[in-house]
């Protein structure tokens, strides 16, 4: 395994800079923000894992680990003065989801367009000529944007509703038009980020036709009299939340055309007292969309494929536990189209990797032993090979193994005495180390992942 020295570009700079330290700059850091013009962050890998890129001050630098050399993409200045920045948030609120996912960075899938987000106007970079373009120009956020698979389109929410915009002729469809602070489109509740880990409401289809989301029509559940204490002065941000016995938001499961349109909604069970509806997406063929259906105690779990032409659901695989099911993670569909990772319990406890064909009739325990898998960072399909953190040396660690498609070959590949956060690249080629232990600050190292 090649180790390579970490470029200072990937350090934030306002360590070097002596600056007051006020409220204000102790809450740069939250959650929710929408600048950009300041984060460093994890890199963002281009599609083929080979570089990344990552942000200097104003600068974009691609980094190329094979040479050991970085470059200016571009310097994001104009990008940034160009975006029309909202006026800051005054008097009460509702909570947005602090854990829901913001957008940041997002590459074609042939690299030749990059997605930015700064002061919740969406921009397009052309990474080979240095160009770009905006997107949306408004005083209100376009929040959670995703490109199209084929890079046509960006959908994204703003206030309560769903739009996609085409980046070539910049045409904007408002895809729903009924979302209100209760019926929202494409946007979780206070519930299901916070309980399940939920960080999005929508998902483009593969073939870029379709998009599949969720509605949350939370107007039966409670009003909680919720403060926000984050700030300089705290204030009121009542929130609808269900204590125990009460309504769950009534969750609805829907298909969409990208040009616009009705939306179909399929069947998936009565979500404000029985089920809830912890994980959706597309299958592989772009023909069906998925589900993963709680019931409200989270003690028994089923994936579930349902048909978006006929609606027909088919029940790919079932999960039981005593006591509670502890969900980490989603479907990890394989590139081949014919199957999936996922992370499980249902080995006495402990959580590893199965490896299913999309039908469930076929799975393969890939770890196995008594220890947790914490992630699934990449996966090699050519060399046919998966990383994944967990926490085998000690529960006091965390560690970067590899294992192959057929449960074989496991090998540990960090230094061991050490709390690993690793970034890796989407084909595993390489990866950034972030380590520390109570001897040791934190570190960062940049590492070939090959075995």
């Amino acid at each position: 395994m090649t180790k390579f020295a970490l470029l200072l570009v990937l350090s934030l700079s306002a360590f070097a800079q002596k600056k007051p330290i006020t409220l204000e700059s102790l809450q740069g850091g939250r959650g929710g923000g929408r600048g950009g013009a300041g984060f460093a962050g994890a890199p963002t890998w281009m599609p083929d894992g080979k570089t990344f890129v990552t942000r200097q001050g104003r600068s974009l630098m691609v980094y190329d680990p094979a040479t050991k050399t970085s470059k200016l993409l571009i310097d994001t200045t104009p990008i940034d003065a160009a975006a029309l920045a909202p006026p800051p948030d005054e008097g009460p609120t509702d909570w947005t989801n602090r854990r829901a996912r913001s957008a940041g960075m997002q590459f074609s899938a042939d690299a030749q367009s990059l997605l930015y987000v700064t002061a919740g106007d969406l921009f397009l970079i052309h990474p080979t000529t240095g160009k770009w373009e905006q997107l949306t120009k408004t005083p209100v956020p376009e929040l959670d944007a995703k490109l199209s698979p084929d890079a046509s389109k960006v959908a994204f929410r703003r206030g309560w509703d769903l739009y996609v915009i085409d980046t070539a002729t910049r045409a904007e469809t408002r895809l729903t038009k009924d979302g209100t602070d209760t019926l929202r489109n494409g946007i979780p509740d206070w519930v299901y980020p916070e309980e399940l880990d939920l960080g999005t409401g929508f998902w483009w289809s593969p073939d870029s036709k379709s998009i599949c989301y969720l509605q949350f029509d939370s107007s039966r559940e409670p009003v909680f009299p919720h403060a926000d204490m984050l700030g300089t002065r705290a204030f009121a941000e009542p929130e609808r939340y269900p204590q125990a016995g009460e309504n769950n938001p009534d969750v609805h499961l829907g298909i969409i055309p990208a040009s616009g349109g009705p939306t179909k909604w399929l069947e998936v069970g009565d979500t404000r007292n029985a089920y809830l509806i912890a994980r959706a997406g597309w299958m592989p063929n772009a023909r069906s969309v998925y589900m993963l259906r709680l019931n409200r105690v989270q003690n028994k779990l089923e994936m579930i494929s349902i048909d978006a032409e006929s609606g027909e659901p088919s029940v790919i695989f079932k999960e039981s536990d005593p006591h509670w099911i502890n969900l980490q993670g989603d479907i990890d569909f394989l590139r081949d189209g014919t199957r999936f990772l996922w992370t499980s319990q249902r080995d006495k406890g402990y959580r590893h990797i199965f490896l299913s064909s999309n039908d469930g009739k076929s799975v393969t325990q890939l770890t196995k032993g008594p220890w947790e898998v914490t992630a699934i960072n990449a996966v090699d399909e050519a060399a046919g090979v998966v990383y994944f953190t967990s926490t085998e040396p000690t529960p006091l660690e965390r560690h970067l193994f590899s294992v192959k498609l057929d449960g074989t070959g496991k090998r540990q590949l960090t230094a061991a005495n050490f709390t690993h956060s690793v970034a890796m690249s989407p084909t595993g080629a390489y990866y950034l180390d972030t380590y520390y232990n109570l001897t040791t600050t934190v570190r960062n190292t940049l590492h070939s992942g090959d075995v």
